[in-house]
């Protein structure tokens, strides 16, 4: 830009302009384009994210209903389940309640319940309106909930990280276009 403010009737300057302004238009489309890949990978992995955690939840209440039941290895089986709840905390920062009777109680986002007892409470995905997955639990949308464990951080990673770095691209672009 300068060199061609220093000569404005220079084609040459002129194609220079031309030609970096093209290729940093590439660049923005690259970015944006980087942004969308993420975003996409991200609300892949909240998809699997919620099945395994549908199968931990299975496995915790299944554990639930054999310790219970007194089996001969009862401290194996609190073992396996420790290990699933760990996992489970780690995916989606669940909430353990410990009955009187030896049951594992676990608790999703703001106290949804997701093990009672022998009982399972499934959560779900469905798509919002830009097509992205949303969590629900009992028929409530908790992907707002879930703030920790590794399915919060994509979550927060696709609604707010990446949506402020897609802004702040849109405004540079916006500046360097105005300017």
């Amino acid at each position: 830009f300068s060199t061609l403010a220093d000569d404005p009737t220079s084609s040459t300057a002129r194609e220079g302009v031309v030609l970096q302004a093209e290729q940093l238009t590439r660049a923005f489309h690259d970015l944006a384009s980087e942004f969308d890949a993420i975003t996409r990978g991200a609300d892949t992995a909240i998809v699997s994210g919620v099945d395994e955690i549908n199968q931990l939840a299975s496995e915790v209440a299944q554990l639930n209903e054999a310790i219970l039941a007194n089996g001969s290895d009862v401290e194996s089986l609190r073992d396996r389940r420790e290990v699933a709840v760990s996992r489970l905390s780690e995916l989606a920062g669940v909430s353990v309640i410990r009955t009187s009777n030896g049951n594992i109680d676990l608790t999703l986002g703001s106290g949804r319940p997701l093990v009672v007892g022998v009982s399972t409470f499934a959560v779900s995905v469905t798509q919002n309106a830009s097509g992205l997955a949303t969590v629900m639990s009992g028929g409530f949308d908790i992907t707002g909930e879930l703030s920790g464990g590794r399915l919060g951080g994509l979550i927060h990673l696709r609604d707010a990280v990446i949506p402020d770095y897609r802004a702040r691209l849109d405004q540079l672009a916006y500046d360097v276009a105005t300017a």
